[in-house]
């Protein structure tokens, strides 16, 4: 009967079964952690992604109905169409 770390190593090699060359010189510390991936959520994704599509559209409405009509508006100063002129009221003389 022969001890476990006594048998030949042998390849899974789908051509045929050679003997391996395996030497470890690496040792594994039993302190580290094993790190394990994580498992897909989907039903937290689809809630994520309601939340984000919520909170853009809530940004987008902000902004078009504050930021964007100021923006746009035709302007009624006749001064501020002269090319060189100020749209700031002038100042008293």
């Amino acid at each position: 009967m022969t001890k476990r770390g006594n048998e030949k190593k042998f390849s899974r090699d789908p051509k045929g079964s050679a003997p391996t060359k395996t030497t470890t010189t690496t040792t594994t510390n039993s302190a580290d952690p094993v790190c394990t991936p994580l498992k897909p959520l989907p039903t937290l994704f689809k809630v994520l992604l309601v939340g984000f599509a919520i909170w853009l559209g809530a940004l987008l409405t902000l902004y078009f109905q504050t930021v964007y009509p100021l923006r746009h508006a035709p302007s009624t100063d006749a001064a501020a169409t002269r090319p060189g002129a100020s749209a700031l009221p002038s100042a008293p003389r």
